[in-house]
């Protein structure tokens, strides 16, 4: 694509996360290329890294942005898309986090309201395609698939199981943080709303996840305010576990995202010290280990495991740094650095501001493709996190 995306800066915050806190503020600082990277487009960069040796090389095709000529569908609604979600056989649903009614030092609610997308191809049979539903959202963040039949939702009359849940965030009328747990099924009218469950004062959530234990379905969520994994049971009720998904090291690291892979919990952290952490646990919140600290991490938030034999780095941890733009490679069991996913040239495929990460499903991409989600900016006027881009990544040999 021949749009040019300039690295972002990192003294700009983007303006709904500076109402949470002074902490919250500093956490969501403006995703930085490294030192002496030049990037022509989202998803190269000139700066290389040593790579495993195994390692083969990866493109990226771009899905949709709201940049005119910037990916294969322009959609004017794609902004700081943050959260993906997808079941076995859904389109891929976009928490687009962005209003640009939001970027004034007081937005009122009604500036916090952004789209929900739904998008369909981009898997070997069909092109990208919208879907023509749009859910209105208040600064969604994370975003999960509902599998079960628990997280009923109940509006005018009709009830259902929720198919997607997804963290939202807005204000009271002193510009106090309210955090929600957000619910939608098709069979509760109207679709272009989800059922706001829980509401949280003070509270700041960045990221979900859904687990199954033998007690049922939990919410896991990442309160990045209170540094806490905060677990809700299949009624929205909170499920109180004393001493759970805590890191015995962890003092100064708050979670930014969880993510439930391979029957284990994963919590990204990140911190004001500019200390940035992996750990793992076990579904009740036993602490089983440490993963990764400090470099190459920065900033962590998608997280995804790669499948078997994908270029190399099959059945490893992938994590998508913010800051770097990099999506990173570590061995799930020792936490080995098993390089970035880079091009045929050896360097750094880089998405400034990158935050979801899943692989597809068929409908969206294949399972194969590594869908992900960026909120890509420029520094036309200082902006960050104010455009998107959805992509996919494969492998160049399969």
């Amino acid at each position: 694509m021949s749009k040019r995306i300039r690295p972002v800066r990192r003294s700009r915050r983007y303006a709904v996360m500076a109402l949470a806190a002074g902490t919250v503020a500093s956490l969501a600082a403006a995703p930085t290329l490294p030192s002496g990277a030049a990037v022509d487009r989202a998803g190269s960069s000139a700066q290389t890294v040593g790579a495993h040796p195994d390692m083969r090389a990866f493109h990226q095709v771009n899905l949709v942005s709201d940049i005119k000529g910037m990916a294969k569908l322009t959609d004017p609604d794609v902004k700081n898309p943050w959260g993906i979600a997808f079941g076995p056989d859904t389109p891929l649903w976009v928490a687009n986090q962005f209003n640009p009614d939001s970027a004034v030092p007081n937005p009122t609610p009604q500036d916090l309201v952004t789209e929900i997308t739904v998008y369909s191809g981009a898997n070997g049979s069909g092109p990208i395609t919208k879907i023509p539903l749009e859910v209105k959202a208040s600064s969604p963040f994370g975003i999960v698939y509902n599998p079960t039949d628990r997280f009923v939702v109940e509006r005018n009359g009709a009830s259902a199981a929720s198919k997607f849940l997804w963290n939202e965030f807005t204000v009271d009328a002193t510009g106090i943080p309210i955090a929600g747990i957000t619910g939608w099924s098709p069979d509760v009218p109207p679709l272009s709303r989800g059922v706001i469950k829980v509401r949280r004062p003070g509270a700041v959530d960045l990221g979900i996840a859904l687990e199954r234990t033998h007690k049922g379905p939990r919410l896991l969520v990442a309160n990045v305010v209170a540094g806490t994994i905060d677990v809700y049971d299949g009624r929205f009720q909170p499920v109180v576990r004393q001493g759970a998904f805590v890191d015995p090291d962890g003092a100064g690291l708050a979670p930014y995202n969880v993510a439930f892979l391979h029957r284990r919990v994963y919590v990204a952290y990140t911190s004001d010290s500019g200390v940035y952490a992996i750990s793992v646990f076990s579904k009740r919140g036993r602490f089983i280990k440490r993963l990764v600290t400090g470099d190459p991490l920065d900033d962590p938030w998608g997280m995804a495991i790669a499948p078997r034999h994908w270029g190399g780095v099959g059945g490893d941890l992938l994590v998508g740094s913010v800051e770097s733009g990099r999506i990173d490679a570590f061995n799930r069991h020792t936490g080995a650095f098993e390089g970035a996913l880079s091009d045929r040239h050896g360097d750094p495929l880089v998405n400034p501001g990158i935050w979801g990460l899943q692989f597809g499903n068929g409908v969206i991409g294949t399972r194969r493709s590594l869908i992900f989600a960026a909120g890509i900016g420029d520094e036309v006027n200082d902006h960050v996190y104010e455009h998107g881009l959805i992509g996919k990544i494969r492998p160049t040999h399969r």
